[in-house]
C-alpha cells in the first residue's frame, strides 16, 4: 500500500467517506468537519432584524437597487462576528455553525408559515433559539406589503 494511500485510510471513516482515497485529512479538518456534520442546522434572525432596520428608516423612493445596496451594507456592518474553533475561513452568513437566514425582503414572509414547526419538518428540520420566534413574528407586519411578492402584485397592469 502506498504512503498516500495509507494516509487516506488512517482517516476516519465518516472522513473516508467523503474524501478520495489517498487524501489525508490533518486532525484540524478532521475536527472542523466532525464540528459541522455533527452540528444542528439552525435558523437565524438576525439578517431579518438587520435589514427590517435598514428598511424602517430608508426613502422607499429611491432605486431598488440602492436600496439593496445599503440594506447590504448595513447587515454587513452591524452583523456580530462569530469564529468558531478550528476554523480555516472565518465568517459565516448565520450565527449558527450551520444554518441559514431569512430574507424577509424577498421571500421570506412565505416561509414564516413554518415558524412554529421548523424543527419537526421532515425536510430540512432547523433549530431556533428560546425568543426567536417572538423576534420573527415582531417584523411580520413590518413586510405584509413590502416583500416581494407583495410588492409585484402592487405593479401589475390592470386586466382587460
Amino acid at each position: 500500500m502506498s504512503p498516500e494511500r495509507a494516509a487516506g485510510a488512517a482517516c476516519s471513516n465518516a472522513g473516508a467517506a467523503r474524501w478520495p482515497a489517498g487524501v489525508a485529512l490533518s486532525p484540524r479538518v478532521r475536527a472542523l468537519e466532525k464540528a459541522v456534520t455533527g452540528a444542528q442546522p439552525g435558523l437565524c434572525v438576525e439578517r431579518a432584524e438587520l435589514v427590517t432596520r435598514y428598511f424602517r428608516h430608508a426613502d422607499e423612493r429611491r432605486p431598488a437597487v440602492v436600496l439593496a445596496a445599503e440594506a447590504l451594507a448595513f447587515v454587513l456592518a452591524n452583523k456580530s462576528v462569530r469564529i468558531h474553533p478550528n476554523e480555516l475561513l472565518a465568517g459565516c452568513a448565520s450565527s449558527h455553525r450551520v444554518g441559514g437566514s431569512l430574507y424577509p425582503e424577498l421571500h421570506g414572509l412565505g416561509m414564516l408559515e413554518d415558524l412554529f414547526r421548523f424543527e419537526r419538518r421532515s425536510v430540512n428540520p432547523l433549530v431556533m433559539r428560546p425568543g426567536d420566534r417572538l423576534r420573527l413574528l415582531r417584523l411580520v407586519p413590518f413586510w405584509l406589503t413590502r416583500f416581494l411578492p407583495a410588492r409585484s402584485r402592487r405593479c401589475e397592469l390592470p386586466r382587460s
